[in-house]
């Protein structure tokens, strides 16, 4: 993929602030039970760059510079040399009334100035006097300057520097698109995961639960636990059966959502199989959140946002727009002069004063001014209106980006300290759960306060795996809120 260039230096300046909280984010981890596993972890990193490389929407975005260097080579169209060239002839009643030819170059410039080089040729018994030229035809080299209206920027001059800003439209159009959609793909990615999670989550606790009951079944029928107690470690079993079954779906769901980002490099959709392993959220390490500093460098450097640059840019297009519109309300007054010289002068190499200035000419002024200008004032006055709205659209947007930012900011904070408080909850459910079964192996307890200490553990765990990937959002969120996730990947 073209990755974006030309990025100025406060935009390199948050994108290496914002890279070291987000490498935490492309660790794999491999320790615990994750080590028992042989199949390779599909972490977020391997995702996002896969994403990167081979989605549609990722590929699309390299064409928003191709369109640009197309626009740019249009435009410097206009200033291409042109060749012209007419021949008219006239004969009737046997008579040959006149024959006649022009051609030659004519070449735009960009100072405005149009240059002319032609060779004329005329003859014939009614040719009008005015046409007259030597018997060789005449050769003219000239120019035509605009004096008024076109000398500072004309249309031609407008298009090709409305070009030129495009290409910096088209790399933040590039940067925008690219940034929403791994932001999109991000939250597909967690919420695969925290599904995993809460589906193995289920397993294991059926599982333990199926082992529970099979122990209570064979006591019952030794008579050590009445009929009861194989009904309460049953229902259990059932209970967890009918989440698991539900955690399952809820991971199916995800993982079709998933597909829809993982694409071949051949342009071939991807399937999410049991060979494809998401990070554990049970095990996934928690990174330190985002500072307040890399918050206000942020802050402070807005104007690098790319949502607040294509308005920028946008800008500037309005106002060569605005100038080439004030432009029209000069006058046109195009001043035309022309060397002009026989073809024998050419012909035989001679030298003589045929194209010195005063000397053999053909000169004149073109003079065009509409009375009430209304046409031209209107036009004005519209692209300052468009200047003025966009303008508050670029205040209305920086608040927004702002307030964005502030709120995923605060919100991984608050997950943040969420987590670390459901760590210490959690182990204290688990020394409940444990406590408990010390107390029922002594006789002291029943298997309905287990299986309410075993719910109440599993809520917990849940709930624990829901603020991970809550907590890996944020940050996902932060960066693309702040935007610069593109350039992490």
């Amino acid at each position: 993929m073209v990755r974006p260039k030309e990025l100025d230096s406060k935009m390199k300046t948050i994108y290496l602030s914002g890279l070291f909280f987000l490498l935490s984010l492309i660790v794999s981890p491999t320790v615990g039970k994750a080590q028992q596993d042989s199949l390779p972890v599909f972490t977020p990193e391997a995702f996002l760059y896969l994403v990167r490389d081979n989605h549609p929407v990722s590929r699309r975005a390299d064409l928003f510079r191709e369109q640009a260097r197309a626009t740019l080579r249009q435009s410097r169209g206009a200033f291409d040399p042109k060749l012209f060239g007419t021949y008219e002839d006239k004969y009737f009643d046997k008579k040959n009334y006149w024959r006649l030819f022009e051609g030659g170059l004519k070449v735009a410039t960009t100072t405005g100035i149009t240059l002319k080089s032609s060779y004329a040729w005329n003859d014939g018994i009614f040719l009008d006097p005015e046409r007259t030229i030597p018997s060789q035809g005449q050769a003219l080299v000239g120019a035509v300057l605009p004096v008024a209206r076109g000398l500072m920027i004309d249309q031609r001059r407008a298009a090709i520097r409305q070009a030129r800003n495009f290409q910096n439209v088209a790399r933040i159009e590039q940067v925008r698109l690219i940034n929403d959609l791994y932001w999109q793909a991000a939250k597909s990615y967690v919420n695969w995961t925290v599904s995993s999670a809460n589906y193995r989550l289920f397993e294991a606790a059926v599982n333990a639960s199926q082992v529970r009951f099979n122990a209570v079944k064979a006591t019952f029928f030794s008579g050590d636990y009445a009929g009861i107690d194989t009904v309460e470690a049953f229902t259990q079993l059932q209970s967890f059966e009918v989440q698991k079954q539900e955690a399952y779906l809820a991971y199916l769901k995800a993982s079709l959502n998933l597909e829809t980002y993982l694409w071949s490099e051949n342009e071939e959709p991807l399937e999410v199989t049991d060979q494809l392993r998401p990070v554990r959220l049970e095990i996934f390490p928690i990174s330190v959140p985002v500072s307040q500093d890399s918050m206000f460098q942020i802050l402070d450097n807005l104007e690098a946002h790319p949502d607040l640059q294509k308005l920028a840019f946008k800008r500037v297009d309005l106002e060569i727009e605005r100038r080439w519109k004030a432009e029209q309300l000069k006058p046109i007054l195009d001043l035309e002069y022309n060397f002009l010289s026989s073809a024998n002068t050419f012909a035989e190499n001679t030298v003589d004063n045929s194209l010195q200035l005063g000397q053999n000419y053909k000169w004149g002024i073109n003079l065009e001014f509409p009375l009430f200008l209304r046409k031209e004032r209107g036009a004005l006055a519209l692209t300052k209106l468009k200047i003025q709205e966009l303008d508050f659209e670029t205040n209305q947007k920086g608040l927004e980006v702002s307030n964005k930012i502030k709120t995923y900011y605060n919100e991984q904070l608050w997950v943040f300290n969420q987590v670390e408080t459901q760590l210490e909850n959690l182990q204290n459910y688990r020394r409940l759960l444990e406590g408990e079964e010390e107390k029922f192996r002594a006789g002291e307890s029943t298997l309905f306060l287990i299986n309410s200490r075993e719910l109440k553990l599993i809520e917990a765990e849940q709930k624990m795996i829901g603020l991970k990937g809550k907590y890996l959002l944020s940050q996902y969120a932060w960066a693309w809120a702040s935007g610069f996730l593109w350039s992490l990947y």
